[in-house]
This record gives C-alpha cells, sequence and structure tokens, in this order.
C-alpha cells in the first residue's frame, strides 16, 4: 500500500448540541473539528443541521463537493488556507449517515486547489488536485477503510485542472488550462489511467490571471464543469474563443461539435444537466442576473448563445450565483432540483416537475449567518442533502451540511 499523506487526526470530536449563532464564544470553546445541530428532537438520519468546527480560529474551510461514501455515510472534500501557498489547500471529510464527523484529513500543502468532484471510479473514490510546484494534474484516492488520502497517479501534460466527471462507461473527464499555449485543455482518461486523448481550445487572449484567481480565492470561483449529453456526446465548460463556453465534444478525439458562447465574464451557464430525450436543465447569469430552465433543448451540433436561453429570473438571488442542479425521485414524480444562494444569506431550493416542467415548490433553508451552497445531492432515503460554507459568527469560514427529510421533499414535489 502507498504511504497515506496524512492520516486522521485522532483528537477530532464529535460534539452534538445546539450552537448559537451570532456569538463568538462557542467558537472558543470548541477546540476540536466537531459537529453541532440545530435541532435534537428530529430523527437523526432524516432531518439534521450541521456545522463542522476547528478550533483552530486561524483556519478556514470552503466547501466543494459532497458524496456518499462506499462504505454509508458522507465523502466531503473542502478547500482550507494554508501558509504554503495562496492557492488552496484540501480537507476531507467522512461523516455517518446522520451527519455526525467520523474522521478527517488535512492533505499536506504538496498538494492544493482540488477539483470540486468526488469520482466514483474503478471501485475506488478520487478527486483531482494540482501539484503545488509543478501544477500539473495528480489523482487522489480516499481509502476510507484506512481513513487516509493517498496519490494514485500523476498527469503532468494537464495543468491548472478546473474539472471533471466519470463518464457511463467508466472513463474520467478532465478540463484543464495550458499555461503555455494559453488555451482550455480537455482529457478523456481511461480506466487504466492512461490519457485516450487530449484536446485544447483557443481562448484567443491571455487569461491565466483569471484561472490563478479562481484556483486561489473561494469566493471567485468560475462555473467549470464537465459531463455527458444524453447523445453521447462530451461536455465541458470553460474558456474558449474568447467567452466562458459550453463546448460539445466527440467522445472518440475531443473535436468541438457545438457549442453555447457566454458573454465574455459577465454572461455564462452556470449549471448544466443532461435530462431525458435530449433535453437539459440549466442555469445561467448574465450581467448579475439569474436565470433557471427545468427543460430545454439545446442543437449540441450547433453553434448557440446562453443569451437565447430567456427564461425565469430570479431577483432573490445574489449576483452572478453560484447554483447546483439534481434530479430527485419522489412517490414516481422526477423532479428538477435547482439550489443556489439567496440575499437572504439563505440557499433557496426550486422544484420544477422534469416531465412538465411545471413548478412544484421552493424551500429554503439557513440561518443568521452568510451560507453559499457548493453542492447538493438525493439520498437513498428520497430526502436531499445540501453541503454549504457558513460564516460562523460572521467571521469564521466553516462546512455546513443540512439534510431535508423524505417528508419536506415530497412537499417540494407537491405530493402531499
Amino acid at each position: 500500500m502507498k504511504p497515506a499523506l496524512y492520516p486522521c487526526k485522532k483528537t477530532f470530536t464529535n460534539y452534538l448540541g445546539r450552537i448559537f449563532f451570532g456569538t463568538v464564544a462557542p467558537v472558543l470553546l470548541l477546540m476540536a473539528f466537531s459537529a453541532c445541530t440545530e435541532q435534537e428532537e428530529v430523527s437523526p438520519e432524516e432531518k439534521f443541521v450541521r456545522v463542522y468546527h476547528d478550533g483552530d480560529l486561524d483556519k478556514e474551510f470552503y466547501p466543494l463537493e459532497l458524496e456518499r461514501g462506499l462504505q454509508n455515510g458522507y465523502l466531503m472534500l473542502s478547500a482550507r488556507n494554508i501558509r504554503e501557498s495562496d492557492f488552496e489547500g484540501i480537507h476531507v471529510m467522512k461523516t455517518d449517515l446522520g451527519g455526525n464527523l467520523q474522521w478527517s484529513v488535512e492533505v499536506p500543502g504538496d498538494y492544493v486547489a482540488a477539483v470540486p468532484a468526488l469520482l466514483e471510479f474503478n471501485a475506488g473514490m478520487y478527486f483531482f488536485c494540482m501539484d503545488r510546484l509543478g501544477l500539473g494534474t495528480m489523482l487522489m484516492r480516499i481509502d476510507e477503510q484506512t481513513q487516509e488520502v493517498v496519490p494514485e497517479r500523476y498527469f503532468g501534460e494537464v495543468t491548472y485542472p478546473l474539472a471533471a466527471s466519470v463518464t457511463p462507461d467508466g472513463n474520467l473527464l478532465l478540463l484543464g488550462y495550458d499555461r503555455e499555449k494559453g488555451r482550455s485543455t480537455f482529457a478523456k482518461i481511461s480506466s487504466s489511467f492512461n490519457i485516450a486523448w487530449q484536446e485544447d481550445y483557443d481562448m484567443q487572449e491571455d487569461i491565466e490571471a483569471e484561472i490563478i484567481t479562481h484556483l486561489s480565492s473561494p469566493r471567485e470561483r468560475l462555473p467549470f464543469f464537465t459531463g455527458v449529453a444524453e447523445d453521447g456526446k462530451y461536455f465541458f465548460n470553460g474558456f474558449f474563443d474568447f467567452t466562458l463556453s459550453v463546448g460539445f465534444v466527440n467522445p472518440a478525439d475531443g473535436s468541438m461539435e457545438g457549442v453555447i458562447h457566454g458573454f465574455r465574464r459577465s454572461g455564462a451557464i452556470s449549471a448544466l444537466q443532461p435530462l431525458e430525450a435530449g433535453r437539459f436543465a440549466l442555469a445561467r447569469y448574465a450581467f448579475g442576473k439569474n436565470y433557471i430552465f427545468p427543460g430545454v433543448d439545446i442543437n449540441t451540433s450547433g453553434t448557440n448563445s446562453s443569451e437565447q436561453f430567456d427564461g425565469f429570473e430570479l431577483p432573490e438571488l445574489v449576483a452572478d450565483a453560484q447554483t447546483r442542479l439534481c434530479r430527485v425521485n419522489v412517490a414516481g414524480k422526477r423532479l428538477v432540483v435547482f439550489a443556489s444562494n439567496a440575499k437572504s444569506n439563505q440557499v433557496v431550493l426550486y422544484a420544477y416537475d422534469e416531465a412538465t416542467g411545471e413548478f412544484t415548490g421552493t424551500h429554503a433553508t439557513g440561518f443568521n449567518d452568510e451560507l453559499q451552497v457548493a453542492d447538493i445531492l438525493p439520498t437513498s432515503d428520497r430526502g436531499i442533502a445540501i453541503y454549504a460554507s457558513s460564516q460562523v459568527a460572521g467571521r469564521f469560514p466553516r462546512p455546513a451540511f443540512f439534510k431535508i427529510s423524505p417528508d419536506e421533499t415530497a412537499a417540494l414535489a407537491g405530493v402531499e
């Protein structure tokens, strides 16, 4: 077995209690990474609120991704501030089904800028990150049994990793940026950890400074993502032809076949979810405004503009809001659920019937401290899990984990 980068700190404990937001005292009392719950009376697995705090007040944690663990419970990937670099460090947590902390790992500063994607691949759980000195991409493996994070494979030819996903046939997609060529890169990686192909796409101008800002400033992240469309084409959201654009490419070689252009940095697709029959759910922002679309037709072989999607504007959201998407099955109905950040400091969910596009309900969650959504996930009990960044006492960035119960999810679907 390869040596672990950093073992679990055995002194980390689980604190279950009521947190008093808006005061500093609880922050000073908790001397280990801990979890706190807002409502003791609810079922510990169906519905809960957890805020994970560290007693070192100089530390900052910014949630990136939430995924079901391979051995029950949940895995959480976060960025953290480190002294060694301006790039974000890496933190991994594991909880049980009730959100109670089981272990956590702070990955040393040799590896930074984790791609916000936990990848179930080759019967393991992985994520990509960047080598701090070489700027190439390292694939890391999370070992839940030994509570370790282990470097698995280095891809020096892919620099500045930005987004990743798993294809239905068990390959990996990886978006990066080539600082020497000044071009976005998109690679397909096989189950044997070999690069099947890598293609690059011209931005027509130098954007390295914006890439560095994205990788080093948690509050200035851009909506990079990758995925697979219903027609089999791969897609990515990255810099291409002067703007942040969605590119649809041939899965055999990465050649560009279709595109959705944004508008420079001021307008872009912020989330994209393939649906059945070639349709997509998407969110976009433009000049501070936010729009969501529960179902649209996109020509993946043509040239499109994000401005052509003129749907529901959401003035209650913060400017150019980060938005996440998932599909949830409830009582025979499939929902498309959007999660985004409201001006009220809450995370708001908007649900639509996937078959009809009909709005079915909304749900807001939060408290006095600012929340920013990082990820949402349908749970095995037909609830919804939300991973978000919280400013404890208005000062300390910490991970927050919300679980919406199956009954609340049913209400979101309009099912009594």
